[in-house]
């Protein structure tokens, strides 16, 4: 019980912590056992209504594809030390994934605007069906060059609030590029 007074005085108690060290405790009492059962019940609520509901398993399942995509990416992106967090302290363990997490946010951005243009460009000839874009991910990353020198002066780079232009061509699409 000691751990768990020092972890209130420190900050905010999650529940689970909670209960883990209630359960924990040579004393277990009715409260610790109704507080178990009461938790219980929403998950097994959600668990019965994702069983019964064809829809809601979709989206679940959409839903871990996407978050499996964004890992990837940040697989990707780190590929230095094998994926591993190498540092030293804590502090810096922290700010390589938080370095991690900028460079991924960053390429699910420029995903995002730039499909929303190649959207926009193909609609203007013909209708894409919802379905089809709700099935794009922003974590798409074989089109970036993850090794090798970049050049941020480039010459050619759009004015601001502008964008490249697309490559609408069949000769890029069959490249690949």
């Amino acid at each position: 019980m000691r751990r768990v007074a020092a972890t209130i005085r420190h900050g905010h108690l999650p529940a689970s912590v909670l209960i883990a060290r209630l359960q924990a405790s040579a004393r277990q009492n009715q409260l610790t056992q109704a507080i178990q059962e009461y938790g219980r019940l929403p998950k097994s609520i959600w668990l019965l209504q994702y069983l019964h509901d064809e829809p809601s398993r979709r989206r679940v399942g959409g839903q871990l594809n996407k978050g499996e995509s964004f890992h990837a990416l940040r697989s990707e992106i780190n590929f230095a030390n094998q994926g591993k967090l190498r540092a030293r302290t804590a502090d810096n363990q922290d700010l390589q994934g938080e370095c991690l997490t900028l460079l991924a946010n960053a390429v699910s951005c420029w995903n995002t605007i730039y499909t929303q243009a190649a959207l926009d460009h193909i609609q203007q000839r013909r209708p894409i069906d919802d379905q089809h874009i709700a099935r794009l991910s922003t974590a798409t990353h074989k089109h970036i060059n993850l090794y090798g020198q970049y050049n941020f002066t480039d010459p050619a780079t759009p004015p601001h609030g502008l964008l490249r232009q697309l490559n609408t061509t069949s000769e890029s699409r069959a490249s690949g590029r």
